[in-house]
């Protein structure tokens, strides 16, 4: 197991102008964070947290405002929800790919016995004045919903927060506008295509952390080509004043998978009869059904 943690930074650097309803986040608010006793004593017994999960965590509750970018499998959910019973909002808005949010219902269920109910865009308001303390719904169902209303929360969780990597989107936009105290990012892949993924990722989560986009730019990419009116960046620069900035914000696990068990004692299985016949009339009729369209289409140069 390897473990990259950034921790410690106050961010003090301005913003470009946008409308944005979320907190004034200028600067970092360190809070009290759990001991490890404490939290394997809220999680369950059949998912004890592991070290680099406990870090995850920590990262998260600190500051109110982080991303996890941990990869597939290595416990991103339950890290979240673990952070969600410590830092016991009244009420989170989870959102999530579609094949997704079964998934984060029945977590939520299971690790932190809390309710919660999967939200379409014409059911959040209502749900921001119930007893449900778990919303579910997805980046579209939520744009959609944040054209006509306005919706706040006291936590969000952004689940593939790469999902809004572009700030030229609709959605991107819209998310920006959420009124939320705290807001936990997940990802296995938080930079898809270039270092401004991280910028825009990083938008949401934190506000001004990385400075106004120009900046961000002169700091930390190259610029390949100039044209007026458009630039084309490529790679990176300052990375360790970028890590530095990151660090209270952005926790970074590389976790190395176990190899697959393999078989060491093959068995040959024999199909009956059966199993022979039906065989057999599929690549027969498979067969005759390729003649069929290759003589349609070469008349006379098929042979099979």
């Amino acid at each position: 197991k390897k473990t990259l943690f950034f921790g410690n930074i106050k961010a003090t650097s301005s913003i470009e102008a946008r409308t944005c309803k979320q907190q004034n986040t200028s600067t970092t608010n360190f809070r009290k964070l759990p001991s490890k006793e404490e939290v394997f004593a809220i999680a369950p017994a059949n998912k004890q947290p592991r070290d680099y999960q406990i870090e995850g965590l920590n990262c998260l509750l600190k500051t109110g405002r982080a991303a996890l970018a941990m990869p597939i499998g290595s416990g991103k959910t339950l890290t979240a929800i673990l952070a969600t019973i410590i830092a016991n909002p009244k009420k989170i808005l989870c959102v999530a790919p579609k094949s997704l949010l079964s998934q984060w219902k029945d977590c939520f269920k299971e690790f932190a016995k809390i309710e919660s109910e999967i939200l379409s865009p014409a059911s959040i308001k209502k749900w921001e004045s119930s007893d449900v303390p778990v919303g579910l719904i997805t980046y579209q169902g939520l744009m959609r919903a944040l054209a006509t209303i306005d919706v706040s929360t006291d936590l969000l969780i952004l689940d593939e927060i790469q999902n809004i990597k572009n700030s030229d989107t609709k959605v991107w936009k819209a998310i920006s506008n959420i009124k939320t105290t705290d807001i936990y990012g997940l990802s296995g892949t938080p930079i898809e295509n270039s270092l401004e993924d991280l910028f825009n990722v990083m938008e949401i989560i934190k506000p001004g952390l990385l400075g106004a986009k120009w900046q961000f730019q002169d700091e930390h990419q190259l610029l390949t080509t100039s044209a007026p009116g458009k630039a084309v960046f490529s790679g990176s620069k300052n990375i360790s004043g970028l890590i530095e900035k990151l660090k209270d914000h952005l926790y970074v696990c590389m976790v190395e998978t176990k190899p697959v068990n393999t078989v060491e004692n093959i068995v040959e299985v024999i199909p009956d009869t059966t199993q022979r016949t039906i065989s057999n009339d599929f690549w027969k009729s498979a067969k005759d059904l390729q003649a069929k369209a290759l003589t349609a289409e070469n008349p006379g140069k098929l042979k099979l």
